[in-house]
């Protein structure tokens, strides 16, 4: 059934709750008020070509679809459409309505809640169609709330399941459009809560329960749940009523007319204190009013005319705190004869290697102690014998040392090797010596000290710097050379000059 209307003909269709949608010689389609204009939806006067041939005419389709198109006054025939409703969807999809963008113009096809019951100004919720994840998409105030998944999902072939889904994806347009493929279920209407259904035959998107933490039932995760919150807790519509808990208190209010059922459930979430919310005014139902346990309590009343959302907690069980329990001390308990004998393997073995390292470090400690004899001089007083030097190093005390080199003055410093530096000193009875302070972080240990001390030893020759003998003081070793300056400088620059070539080297 089609019904035509021309710029001819001055046709009034009467609008829920106080408008008319005119269409007039002017082809301009509007709706007024008693004050006059209202929303202009199209205007023809300009587009329309040639008035002498062609003609506009508004047609309301079998689907719903309103439909402008220029038509020519001759033969009849329809040249475009002009405007239709199907482009500017409110809160009800249609079969054949589209939803998605139409690329030549950029237009979006969405829907878009009402405000109030008796309001149907833009509310928070949109339905889109992201052509992006080729999925469903409800958004409150432009944060996804709700997706039914891409056409894989188990979300998405429920839908399939009811109807025959046409996906395009062109230069011109991407969009999604269905049809029923039973005649009992049509139109998708989205609701002031952002919940989709069918008319209530048949729920598509079921987002009550959408509280921004959980991503159950195509929930999208858009918020941290507040620490007062528990994984369960929901808002229940109950009847009854609050009792006030302190004399001469006024519950909490929000007048913001912008503000709807959902910002209520927003705000309520996020506040510890609340235990419940309703509308503040219930005609338009906008603004808040909210009920907290600092001055209220709600006692339930199933006869009671007033209904309110009221916070239903679910608090950690103690049945399953219990359970959590038993069960770790079962899998303690059924482990523990396991890992005793490899506890116990592993201390042994790491006390037998313990004990080894201390007996071998024990040997060379004592064999360091036979160098250091009570008859073996206390000073350098080296005597040559056809070159090479007479076997019998010196031990020197830390104190003397100590006082040799000024407690390791800096000014007495020689230079700096790679296992630690070398400092001039002068003896009590004049003689000058190097004393070579070991690093603590050379990684040298007793026995590789004693190595070293035995291997100076053997390679004593007129040639070399002497070795007068060595020091331990605690877990610090330094060995004492002749000290001929112009040698230990010469050695120390020769190897910072090795030191920049190799680095220049590499660099290179």
């Amino acid at each position: 059934m089609k019904y035509n209307l021309t710029e001819e003909d001055l046709f009034l269709f009467i609008l829920y709750p106080s408008g008319v949608l005119t269409f007039d010689k002017n082809k301009t389609l509007k709706i007024v008020d008693r004050g006059g204009t209202r929303l202009e939806l199209y205007s023809a006067s300009i587009e329309t070509a040639n008035t002498n041939t062609s003609t506009v005419v508004a047609t309301l389709l079998d689907s719903g679809n309103f439909v402008v198109q220029e038509v020519n006054s001759i033969h009849g025939s329809k040249n475009r459409v002009l405007w239709q409703s199907f482009d500017h969807p409110i809160d009800t999809l249609y079969p054949g309505m589209k939803l998605g963008v139409n690329h030549r113009n950029g237009h979006i096809l969405s829907l878009t809640s009402w405000s109030s019951q008796s309001n149907p100004e833009p509310g928070p919720f949109t339905l889109e169609w992201d052509y992006k994840t080729q999925e469903l998409q409800i958004k409150r105030r432009g944060v996804v709330y709700w997706t039914s998944g891409a056409s894989t999902s188990k979300r998405f072939k429920q839908l399939m399941s009811r109807y025959n889904i046409s996906i395009v994806s062109n230069e011109t347009e991407a969009s999604f459009t269905y049809h029923p493929l039973n005649q009992t279920s049509t139109e998708w209407v989205l609701s002031l809560a952002g919940q989709l259904d069918n008319g209530g035959e048949f729920v598509i998107a079921r987002t009550e329960n959408c509280y921004g933490y959980n991503t159950d039932g195509g929930c999208q995760r858009w918020a941290e749940k507040p620490t007062c919150r528990h994984v369960g807790d929901i808002f229940e519509l109950k009847r009854g009523y609050f009792k006030p808990t302190i004399s001469n208190k006024t519950y909490p209010i929000d007048p913001n007319t912008s503000l709807s059922l959902s910002d209520c459930k927003d705000s309520c979430w996020k506040n510890c204190e609340c235990l419940g919310f309703n509308v503040l005014d219930e005609d338009d139902q906008s603004g808040c009013q909210y009920y907290t346990r600092k001055n209220s309590e709600f006692l339930e009343d199933s006869t009671g005319d007033t209904t309110f959302n009221i916070l239903k907690t679910k608090s950690p069980r103690h049945n399953d705190i219990k359970t959590r329990i038993f069960i770790g001390t079962s899998i303690t308990a059924a482990t523990l004869p396991l890992m005793v004998p490899c506890i116990a393997c592993y201390v042994l073995r790491r006390r037998k290697f313990a004990l080894s390292g201390k007996k071998e470090t024990k040997i060379i400690e004592d064999e360091l102690l036979d160098l250091m004899k009570s008859d073996r001089p206390t000073d350098a007083n080296a005597h040559q014998n056809h070159g090479y030097m007479r076997p019998d190093l010196s031990v020197f005390s830390y104190a003397s040392v100590m006082a040799a080199t000024c407690n390791f003055s800096p000014e007495n410093k020689l230079g700096q090797g790679g296992f630690g530096p070398v400092y001039k000193g002068k003896l009590v009875k004049g003689q000058e010596v190097a004393v070579k302070r070991l690093s603590k972080c050379s990684g040298q240990g007793t026995l590789e000290f004693k190595n070293e001390l035995v291997l100076i030893y053997e390679l004593q020759h007129k040639n070399l710097v002497k070795l007068f003998g060595f020091c331990i003081h605690g877990e610090e070793t330094m060995l004492i050379y002749e000290c001929q300056t112009k040698v230990w400088t010469t050695f120390y620059s020769i190897q910072q000059e090795s030191r920049h070539l190799i680095g220049r080297s590499v660099l290179l």
